[in-house]
């Protein structure tokens, strides 16, 4: 808590990347788009977990008020920091127009106007036929504000907390050390792989029933955080920036670095090696 506010906070990544096209689904997502798919519900819906105030105990709507707050103080969106790409080849697709200007992939700046969190930037993207399936939201801190005796480096990396949702779900902090011998910095990092604890992650809609038979509602979503939603995305519906191409395999048009330049770069996500989760999890 001390640390999670715009005076520790420099900037907030999440990605939702697929590694397969739209495949026969032409119809429903010439309708459709990225944008609508899963930045206005799923993405949204993390952000708001993420960025949301504490809740309060044991009170089910508590969460769902928090996240209506959050969602109150997103600026929306701007199409001039708005990046919307398709993949080659999307035209292909049996019911997609030979002209379609429907986005497969977007990335875009989102602002929120609150205490915790006025001037932090907010990057999403998310993509088809991306290199690999994945979803994760990454927290990167502001930079020391001098670096140690004797350090060559004078910009050490940022401390970040990683939370990586699917697949794998685990979290990792990555954090500045010194690197051993070498009057220098090097990035370490505690990761975690919720897998490995004790008990079994339930499946998704094991979870949605199972909170709906015993009244557990802080998860639902209410009409109110709907509209906001929908609100902050409409300008992207209203003023669509131009699609730009990207390649089959590719993170993404290039045009996306422009949204990031002079921050920070899109990260390469987390992918712990599976044959050696056994090497490289510190768990508890």
């Amino acid at each position: 808590e001390p640390v999670w506010n715009r005076n520790y906070v420099s900037y907030v990544q999440m990605t939702m990347s697929e590694n397969f096209g739209v495949e026969d689904r032409g119809r429903f997502y010439e309708g459709v788009g990225a944008i609508r798919d899963v930045v206005q519900n799923h993405m949204l819906q993390v952000l708001g977990l993420l960025a949301m105030e504490a809740p309060k105990p044991n009170q089910h709507d508590s969460i769902r008020a928090k996240k209506l707050e959050l969602f109150e103080a997103i600026r929306s969106a701007d199409p001039a920091k708005c990046v919307r790409g398709q993949y080659k080849g999307y035209r292909d697709i049996p019911d997609v127009a030979d002209d379609s200007q429907v986005e497969t992939y977007a990335a875009m700046e989102l602002a929120i106007d609150n205490w915790r969190w006025s001037g932090v930037p907010f990057y999403l993207r998310t993509g088809k036929n991306l290199p690999v399936k994945h979803t994760e939201v990454r927290v990167v801190f502001k930079r020391p504000p001098h670096t140690g005796v004797g350090m060559k480096s004078r910009k050490p990396p940022r401390n970040r907390m990683v939370v990586r949702i699917d697949p794998m779900p685990g979290a990792r902090m990555g954090y500045v050390a010194k690197a051993a011998g070498v009057e220098d910095y090097e990035q370490a990092n505690l990761d975690v792989l919720f897998e490995k604890e004790p008990g079994q992650e339930p499946e998704p809609y094991e979870r949605l029933l199972d909170d709906a038979i015993h009244g557990r509602y802080d998860l639902f979503t209410k009409f109110s955080m709907v509209e906001e939603t929908w609100r902050i995305v409409q300008p992207l519906l209203d003023n669509p920036p131009p699609v730009e191409p990207y390649e089959v395999g590719s993170w993404g048009p290039k045009e996306a670095d422009r949204l990031v330049k002079g921050i920070c770069e899109w990260d390469e996500p987390w992918r712990p090696v599976e044959d050696a989760r056994d090497h490289i999890l510190l768990g508890g």
